[in-house]
């Protein structure tokens, strides 16, 4: 099995069109593979091809505050969080232990991680405004 390193695709711009707008994952028992779309760009998707296709989207001002997921020898369930309160998950299934990762005051950019026919594990990073 083949296991590879990714980093999440990061816009390099601070224009709203670069703000991410939708969050597409496979998943059923566990998160085989995710991608994500900045206005008009999609990501490269990561991972497998198992599970079901589905998406979530929320308007291009809107941030995600709020990762929780719950893990083990692999992802296991994902869900994302916005400012304006959209809630993108909980996708996939049980299993592994439960995780929430937020910072007061920032804003998610992006993820990394492993993955092979399913996402192995993930990182969450976040941009925060200097002070």
């Amino acid at each position: 099995m083949l296991i590879r390193y990714y980093r999440g695709f990061m816009c390099k711009s601070v224009e709203l069109s670069c703000r991410w707008t939708l969050w597409r994952h496979r998943s059923a028992t566990l998160i085989d593979g995710i991608g994500f779309v900045y206005g008009n760009v999609a990501s490269v998707q990561h991972g497998g091809t198992g599970g079901y296709v589905s998406s979530c989207n929320w308007k291009s001002d809107d941030k995600v505050l709020t990762v929780k997921g719950q893990g083990g020898a692999y992802l296991y369930q994902i869900e994302l969080i916005t400012e304006s309160g959209v809630r993108c998950g909980p996708y996939g299934g049980g299993g592994g232990s439960a995780w929430t990762s937020s910072r007061p005051g920032c804003v998610l950019k992006y993820f990394s991680g492993y993955d092979g026919t399913r996402i192995d594990s993930i990182s969450v990073h976040w941009s925060c405004p200097s002070k």
